[in-house]
């Protein structure tokens, strides 16, 4: 370990990647990950202070598959051990595992007997089976000795049905079928989260009619049928629409666009239902209908975006900076790796709806702040969001920098007193927000998308 341990003479642990008797060493700030990829993957993990604990890391394995070598976030050094495990295994992990749970597919596949083989004919459902420890309904404490179980009694159709039910799933033949329907695309891998709205979807009669009738199925296509069930307008969905949301490939926007209208819907026309949607031409027409309809009704509420940035709301600390022009913004985005460079934080800036700033300890510690009003308590703000580089979680330095500055520009509220309220002084300047237009009610802005 002492060969791995990347410190300086002062005995600060600098960020890093080791690889040592074939073992991945990440060091993090205040954290270590030893990673043990073959030939039983195995992970552990510990933080200052704190005893070592069993990990599931974020691995990629698509740059040493057979199929997917074109791009791959995975570090050169960590290349090295990963290479170790068998181009099919990896292909078949990369084949069929989910959002970023790779390394549960790849430990399923070389710890469970029979566990590549469901992965290579099942794809989904090994997939599923590999992450029972979240997907299950009743959590079990050892998932992969709970998977040995299932497949010990053989690798056919009555194991996999077995299988499906164990996971909270139909154990029908039907339903295994359907799964084994579907088409992975490795660069798209299916979420966790549409795992269990199919397996809702399929409880629903006319949603599981939907599946059982679509010829192949993908990730748009079953989650246009979720989306549509969730909006509760399921049988408004016409057959050819699902076909159509699977023929489009890679680029597909039909379940977003379906959702866009299904939710307008009712806005424009209430109590009267969503019209049958037959084809995908005829989802675009509605939409734009719907568009002209929402102008024409709600034409009061048109905004004039500002052309300058506004004042920054708090001042400044060594160290914290607003980010107050477009530039800023772009040159941000790219040193951080995010998306602030695109057009809708710059506006939403010059309209006052939420603030950018940069933190910046050393080099290696970064991080973007991004606080907006609170529309229930004029003056103060939400601090929505603290990332460092990558979306990563911001280092400790970054973390003690930012509660600093929170701490010279935070006052008690009479109403409620928290750590993510603020209350800038003086309380009239020229930073507070200022009508821009007036928004109806039934308009909602995603505030919940952040720019980290």
């Amino acid at each position: 370990m002492a060969d791995t341990d990347p410190t300086d003479a002062t005995g600060v642990r600098t960020p890093g990647t080791s690889i040592h008797k074939g073992r991945i060493y990440r060091f993090r700030e205040g954290s270590v990950q030893v990673i043990e990829p073959w030939p039983l993957p195995a992970a552990w993990t510990k933080r200052d202070g704190k005893p070592w604990r069993a990990l599931r890391p974020w691995v990629d394995l698509s740059a040493i598959s057979e199929r997917h070598r074109p791009f791959s976030w995975t570090s050169v050094a960590e290349l090295e051990a990963l290479e170790q495990v068998p181009q099919d295994i990896a292909q078949a992990v990369v084949d069929a595992h989910l959002d970023r749970l790779q390394w549960a597919s790849l430990q399923f596949a070389a710890r469970v007997p029979g566990g590549l083989h469901l992965l290579r004919d099942v794809p989904l459902l090994g997939a599923a089976l590999s992450c029972a420890y979240t997907l299950r309904p009743v959590p079990v404490q050892r998932p992969l000795r709970s998977a040995r179980a299932l497949l010990r009694r053989g690798r056919g159709k009555k194991t996999w049905r077995r299988v499906a039910a164990w996971l909270g799933f139909e154990g029908s033949q039907a339903f295994v079928n359907t799964l084994r329907r579907v088409k992975l695309e490795p660069s798209r891998p299916w979420s966790v989260v549409l795992l269990e709205g199919l397996r809702a979807a399929w409880a629903h009669p006319r949603a599981r009619k939907l599946l059982l009738h679509a010829g192949q199925l993908d990730l748009d296509s079953v989650q246009l049928i979720v989306t549509a069930m969730g909006l509760g307008v399921i049988h408004r969905l016409h057959p050819t629409v699902v076909a159509a949301a699977f023929n489009a490939g890679l680029e597909t926007t039909v379940p977003r666009r379906f959702g866009e209208v299904a939710g307008a819907w009712p806005a424009v026309h209430p109590g009267r239902p969503l019209p049958v949607v037959k084809s995908a031409e005829a989802l675009d027409a509605l939409r734009e209908r719907l568009r002209h309809e929402i102008e024409a009704k709600y034409a009061v509420a048109t905004i004039e975006i500002p052309e300058e940035f506004p004042p920054p709301p708090l001042p400044p600390l060594p160290g914290v900076r607003a980010l107050s022009t477009a530039a800023e913004l772009q040159e941000e985005a790219v040193a951080m790796s995010n998306c602030l460079h695109l057009d809708h934080w710059d506006e939403w800036t010059r309209m006052r709806l939420g603030y950018a700033y940069s933190v910046t300890v050393d080099p290696h510690n970064r991080a973007d702040v991004w606080i907006a009003p609170d529309p229930n308590r004029p003056g103060c703000f939400e601090v929505q969001e603290v990332r460092g580089p990558s979306n990563e979680p911001p280092s400790e330095p970054c973390k003690r920098l930012v509660e600093l500055w929170f701490e010279q520009h935070r006052r008690l509220v009479a109403s409620a007193v928290s750590a993510v309220q603020l209350v800038p002084a003086p309380w009239r300047s020229a930073w507070l927000p200022r009508p821009v237009g007036r928004l109806p009610a039934e308009v909602s802005w995603a505030v919940d998308e952040m720019p980290f």
